[in-house]
């Protein structure tokens, strides 16, 4: 018998569940108690990694659900501004504009890759729209 995989374990590069498109998470089960105690565990993974952000692929989840959060000053991030706590929920990233520029952000699970960033919107956990800047993967 194995033993009980770690819920905090992120996977990284080259996992397979990284490269599928995640599922979409219907209404019905988004209010479900299991799916809000995910929601808990991904904040709190994120929160117990140093993390900025994390996604539920990245818990071995095929769930489109991911969570963004600053809480200053972040030891990984000091030059960030404090950014609340936003989950998000089958998001539609779409371009909001042209203007990108180079940043440094990174990723749990692609260590020492750094994406472009550019403004975008998609809605959050109670289905009500937000725009903000968000990293692009190029």
């Amino acid at each position: 018998m194995q033993p009980p995989q770690d819920p905090f374990a992120v996977r990284e590069i080259g996992d397979p569940i990284l490269r599928c498109l995640a599922r979409e998470v219907p209404r019905a089960e988004l209010a479900s108690a299991s799916t809000q105690e995910f929601i808990d565990e991904l904040v709190a993974a994120m929160r117990k990694m140093g993390g900025a952000g994390l996604a539920a692929p990245q818990l071995g989840r095929s769930l489109r659900i991911c969570a963004v959060e600053v809480i200053a000053p972040h030891p990984r991030y000091p030059y960030k501004p404090p950014i609340p706590l936003i989950v998000l929920v089958n998001p539609k990233i779409t371009p909001v504009g042209n203007d990108f520029f180079d940043s440094y952000e990174g990723c749990l699970s692609v260590p020492k890759l750094r994406p472009r960033c550019g403004p975008r919107r998609g809605p959050n956990r109670s289905r009500s729209p937000m725009v903000g800047v968000l990293a692009v993967w190029i």
